[in-house]
């Protein structure tokens, strides 16, 4: 099992909006350019945030509450941030082939 900057990724996500957990460096705007790949959401943990409260440090401690859960474990685990107008939404999503994700979906 790889062992994980939880403060490196609670920063990019904090920055960037979303990161792959297993590869906090990988660009996600880049997924257009793997064939057949997309980012999906998987239904896991989520939290909703007033935008006073939403720091890297809320980022990290919601990662490291559910760090045993499937949504964070998996290599292909993405957090997504989404900046609402009243809150801030993290949820954990999965990088995954386009075909699967048809079928998530279905």
């Amino acid at each position: 099992m790889t062992v994980r900057d939880w403060k490196q990724i609670s920063t990019i996500a904090f920055e960037r909006g979303e990161v792959l957990l297993e590869e906090p460096n990988y660009d996600l705007s880049k997924i257009d350019k793997i064939p057949n790949a997309t980012v999906v959401n998987v239904g896991g943990p989520s939290i909703s945030l007033p935008p006073t409260e939403f720091s890297p440090k809320a980022v990290r401690r919601f990662l490291w509450e559910h760090r045993k859960t499937r949504g964070v474990s998996r290599s292909r685990s993405v957090l997504r941030i989404n900046r609402l107008e009243d809150s801030v939404e993290l949820c954990l999503a999965a990088l995954t082939h386009k075909d699967a994700a048809v079928r998530l979906e279905a």
